[in-house]
């Protein structure tokens, strides 16, 4: 059976938007026939693969696997249905003068700050119910043929009591401030726990030891099992021993609240944070790339098979990449920097419905590396960028121009627009300027991000249309992090070119185009005609604002501001560290070396291979010790 769309509305259910199919099922973009195509790296140049097996082929789980392939691979939101389940709103008030010329004059236009939910994803791999239930199915995996997967599987899931301190970071840098003194209006909301249900105990899920359940508000205990797809339910697909499976099914959990925070039990916040760090209400969800690695971005099916495990994360980026280029078209698209992720349910549902069987497919993989997978954050924080620019041109074609709610675009009127505007010199933005931001942040009476800076804001447009490539931008603005200074340089958007290629759509004779066509070529085909568009556009709304992509008529113009804002976001900075803790002694040199400089987050890595009793003694009382020096008092949910 082949799912449509309206097969797919109802197995998602009334919180999800649909979308329109774009790609049916699996490399249905692509048709290779025998023609030997090109081997994602990291394999060498010039290396081939003949044939490149559907991710769903890789899946031990026949329920799974006939379901995932069921499901289109790639559909198109449209604005309108996406808006539809918009999380919290926004007064269109304040919003309207916000997005048309980044002013916040009256005191009545406040931006609603919402408490911010925590989920962590979490087991005691030192459970002997886990174990015993993680063996009998890790028995049956080819990659248990993988030495290095046999080494590694020892310690993927032990437990040296990171969860219980990491708890206590959130209470201690983001709940209070420095003084102790809880954040008002009230930061923290409702905390889950992501878990298991292979439990030693009486309970059907596993529960933190320490964790003092009679607590009005303690964490609420979700069994992953539960988060499955209904259609699921019940089949092989329902047990996993994958974070990237648990993570694809984090958009089940419900709350009142639509901004979430994510961690591993193995990541702190180690220095004060505001909930601006992890949304704001003006400039959006925060993303902090890593550009000591390499663009992320593939144009035609990546292969899995040798790279599997060998190279970790790799094929799941590259997938992730592919999905993106078949929705968005091809970009260079970076790394996630490990970090604490910030995330919209109302978005990831979205996600959800454009990538309907790569979510299956990953939320059934049962051990990381033995089938393709989504890489959420990569995915999800690409999302985000690409939505906010699709929504600009939107704006304009459908809502600027489109005001008589035709349904085509004069090509001359079009052409004579966008080439009055001079695009030829850099040009400078106010949206991130400091005294700015400090201003807009008094007026929304909202405390502003501590322990990140901005690099860049959607404010401003996509990243990629700054004079300064942000590599180089993030060297100096990690600078001024570190050295807590203020970083105040002018934002510029470089120069560009309207080519003439723009306004040409073979086969078609009249002068008036259909909008759809043109969107379509300038959002994901030809994209460089949409990015000058864009660059043109922010240059004649001036320093600050989106004045020349709003409509004048209500109701086109308020779908304009809600998508806008809806997928804000800045690339951020912020000093997190990874930490790869091999032995005692990296655990020792390393968190010395974190209580005395005390960066805004850090990750406690467990790569420790040894079983030798007296190394993991010394391991267990080096991770202790940090923990109660850096993250001494109790959270009130601990018995």
């Amino acid at each position: 059976m082949k799912w449509g769309r309206k097969e797919v509305s109802m197995f998602l259910g009334p919180g999800y938007p649909v979308g329109d199919i774009i790609s049916s099922s699996e490399w249905s973009t692509f048709h290779f026939g025998k023609v030997e195509i090109p081997a994602p790296p990291p394999e060498p140049p010039g290396s081939t693969v003949k044939r490149v097996r559907p991710p769903t082929d890789w899946l031990n789980c026949e329920a799974a696997k006939n379901f995932a392939k069921s499901l289109p691979e790639v559909t198109f939101v449209p604005f309108e249905q996406a808006l539809e389940h918009n999380g919290e709103g926004q007064e269109v008030s304040w919003l309207n003068k916000w997005l048309t010329n980044g002013q916040l004059n009256n005191s009545d236009m406040k931006a609603k700050s919402h408490p911010i939910d925590v989920i962590y994803t979490w087991v005691n791999g030192t459970s002997p119910a886990f174990h015993q239930a993680k063996q009998k199915v890790e028995g049956g995996s080819r990659l248990m043929d993988i030495p290095d997967y046999r080494s590694d599987t020892l310690n993927r899931h032990r437990d040296w009591d990171e969860l219980r301190y990491s708890v206590r970071s959130i209470e201690t840098f983001l709940e209070k401030k420095e003084t102790g003194e809880l954040r008002i209006p009230r930061v923290l909301g409702k905390v889950s726990i992501i878990t298991t249900q292979h439990s030693d105990g009486p309970q059907n899920v596993q529960t933190p030891l320490w964790l003092n359940m009679s607590h009005p508000e303690a964490p609420e205990i979700i069994p992953q099992e539960g988060l499955v797809s209904p259609m699921l339910a019940g089949t092989c697909a329902t047990e996993t021993f994958s974070s990237c499976a648990v993570e694809a099914r984090l958009d089940r959990i419900e709350s009142d609240n639509d901004k979430v925070m994510i961690l591993s039990d193995d990541m702190f916040l180690s220095n004060q944070h505001s909930s601006a760090d992890i949304y704001s209400p003006l400039y959006g969800l925060p993303f902090v790339f890593e550009y000591a690695w390499p663009h992320y971005t593939i144009d035609y099916p990546p292969a899995f098979g040798s790279l599997e495990f060998r190279f970790g994360e790799h094929p799941y980026l590259y997938f992730c990449a592919y999905l993106l280029h078949v929705r968005f078209g091809w970009e260079y698209r970076s790394y996630n920097k490990h970090t604490v992720h910030s995330l919209s349910r109302t978005i990831m549902r979205e996600l959800r419905s454009t990538f309907p069987s790569a979510f299956e497919l990953s939320s059934a993989q049962r051990f990381r590396g033995e089938s393709p997978s989504i890489h959420l954050w990569f995915l999800f924080d690409w999302y985000v960028i690409e939505r906010h620019r699709e929504a600009l041109i939107w704006s304009y074609l459908f809502g600027k121009l489109q005001e008589d709610e035709s349904t085509t675009i004069s090509l001359k009127t079009l052409h004579g627009e966008l080439s009055e505007i001079d695009t030829s010199t850099d040009f400078s933005r106010d949206s991130l300027a400091s005294e700015k931001v400090k201003s807009a942040y008094e007026k929304a009476d909202i405390e502003p991000n501590i322990a990140s800076k901005f690099l860049w804001s959607s404010a401003d447009g996509p990243v990629w249309l700054s004079a300064e490539n942000e590599r180089d931008l993030a060297k100096r603005v990690d600078d001024a992090l570190l050295h807590n200074r203020t970083f105040d340089e002018t934002r510029k958007l470089a120069p560009c070119e309207i080519k003439p290629e723009c306004f040409i759509f073979p086969g078609i004779k009249s002068e008036n185009i259909p909008t759809e066509l043109i969107f379509d070529k300038w959002r994901r085909t030809d994209r460089s005609c949409g990015d000058c568009m864009i660059n043109a556009l922010l240059r004649k709304s001036g320093p600050l604002g989106f004045s020349a992509f709003l409509s004048t008529k209500p109701r086109r113009r308020n779908i304009s501001l809600q998508s806008i804002y809806r997928y804000s976001h800045t690339f951020s900075r912020v000093d997190a560290r990874y930490g790869m803790m091999e032995n005692p002694d990296t655990v020792k040199s390393l968190t010395e070396e974190w209580i005395a400089q005390r960066p805004a987050e850090v990750c406690f890595n467990d790569h420790f291979f040894s079983e030798e009793p007296s190394e993991v003694q010394r391991f267990a009382e080096g991770a202790k010790g940090f923990f109660e020096k850096y993250f001494p008092n109790k959270n009130k949910w601990e018995l």
